[in-house]
């Protein structure tokens, strides 16, 4: 085996890696949003959405109070999403924000995204640890 063949193949398994973690860490931030949602109907765990390249736009009629169906689909997006651009997960509801501020103050007191945000390099290492 030649060494550029060697280089090759190395590029290619390290671009795979880079890949498989960058879309593990990205679902890990989308789950943790989404179970971070405060639940009264389920509307607001619903409306998670994901984007690829662009910011999603519009809201959902669906309720969720589980989380898994709206995991499920964030999960299936991200698989398909293109690694290396901008990609978005947004909640478009009108009450999105003052979730997120506290206004459901006993069930997200500190907001959903800013303190899953925090742990974001968690979320990074823990996809990286996976590769091993």
């Amino acid at each position: 085996m030649s060494f550029v063949l060697d280089l090759t193949k190395f590029a290619e398994k390290a671009e795979a890696n880079v890949e498989q973690v960058v879309r593990k860490a990205t679902f890990d931030v989308a789950r943790s949003v989404v179970e971070k949602t405060p639940v009264k109907t389920g509307r607001a765990r619903a409306n998670w959405q994901f984007g690829d390249g662009a910011m999603p736009i519009g809201m959902l009629d669906d309720t969720d109070k589980t989380g898994e169906p709206t995991k499920d689909k964030l999960s299936a997006a991200i698989t398909q999403s293109r690694v290396g651009g901008v990609t978005y997960v947004a909640n478009n509801l009108p009450y999105a924000l003052r979730l997120e501020y506290g206004w459901s103050q006993i069930q997200a007191p500190a907001g959903m995204v800013r303190v899953t945000l925090t742990d974001y390099q968690q979320h990074v290492n823990r996809a990286i640890q996976g590769l091993k």
